[in-house]
């Protein structure tokens, strides 16, 4: 029983990988909004990502999306787990190959408010709840995260409403490992770490390793990190730093500047083990788990 239990759960996402579907999106057309093809793709990418399921393939069309069209700031653009999300069509393409992410660019924008007013602008653009290898986000712009609520209220400096203004990427006690790809990461904000992406991978039963391939980091911000005794730490990451047991892979990414960080850190909040610059004061922590981070040909681009 157990042998055949086993073999069940090897199998399970490739049968689930073989209902997948495709879905479009694109926020002029006009049709029926069922997503089954351009002519009547889904106009708001929010519905479409709640419609999506395991395996399934979505293509998002040119043009500016946001979490909401309302001022909900814990509005976010939730992944499904599994699915692969591309971004750089006109809205005519058959194959995928034919998309251009630079001549058509896909916006994820978190300025839900008032326009270009940073305060009520989502929390974080996107949010990733434990994703598995064959989930994709790929040839998107994320813009105008900003985590920070008006009154600084938290429990240990994780949380989603002060970190990732633009992708939070959740692994807390369990496992976190897609593949960000072609995607650029710019004015985006969070007070406590990460004003690009936060990657929780804090639990002694983590198991943490996103890649981001091939993507740009520029003019993103963060401010302070509090330790978890509620002492000022430094400041932590206008790019990605990663938090607690994590192993990012980053390739040939665009970042050049100061703090680019992609971070592991030790117990008291400092990097423990890195192979990435970090301008200042380097201190040591007590490793944890997966101390290590892989990079090629990366750098920042005005990240504070």
């Amino acid at each position: 029983m157990k042998k055949y239990t086993l073999l069940f759960l090897f199998f399970l996402p490739l049968l689930r990988l073989s209902a997948q579907q495709r879905i479009y999106v694109n926020h002029t057309a006009t049709g029926s909004a069922t997503g089954q093809n351009w002519a009547n793709a889904y106009t708001d990418l929010q519905l479409a990502l709640q419609s999506a399921a395991y395996g399934d393939t979505m293509w998002v069309a040119a043009g500016t999306y946001k979490p909401t069209s309302d001022n909900n700031r814990d509005s976010s653009f939730g992944v499904p787990n599994g699915l692969r999300l591309y971004g750089g069509f006109s809205g005519t393409e058959t194959e995928l190959a034919q998309r251009d992410w630079a001549a058509h660019p896909v916006v994820l924008s978190g300025d839900i408010g008032v326009a270009d007013d940073t305060l009520d602008n989502s929390y974080n653009i996107m949010y990733m709840a434990y994703p598995d290898s064959f989930t994709v986000v790929d040839g998107f712009t994320f813009r105008f995260g900003y985590a920070q609520p008006p009154q600084l209220v938290f429990e240990d400096g994780t949380e989603p409403f002060i970190c990732g203004g633009a992708l939070y990427i959740m692994g807390f006690e369990g496992s976190a490992y897609p593949d960000i790809r072609h995607c650029t990461f710019e004015y985006n904000y969070a007070w406590a770490g990460g004003g690009a992406v936060f990657v929780n991978g804090d639990g002694e039963d983590a198991s943490v390793a996103p890649r981001f391939l091939d993507c740009t980091f520029r003019y993103n911000n963060t401010c302070r990190l509090w330790r978890r005794d509620r002492s000022p730490g430094r400041q932590l990451g206008g790019a990605v730093p990663g938090f607690w047991g994590l192993h990012i892979r980053a390739q040939f990414c665009l970042a050049g500047g100061r703090r680019f960080v992609l971070l592991r850190h030790g117990a008291d909040g400092y990097p423990a083990r890195q192979r990435l610059p970090v301008y200042g004061k380097q201190r040591g922590g007590r490793c944890r788990r997966h101390g290590l981070v892989d990079r090629q040909d990366c750098r920042c681009v005005n990240d504070y």
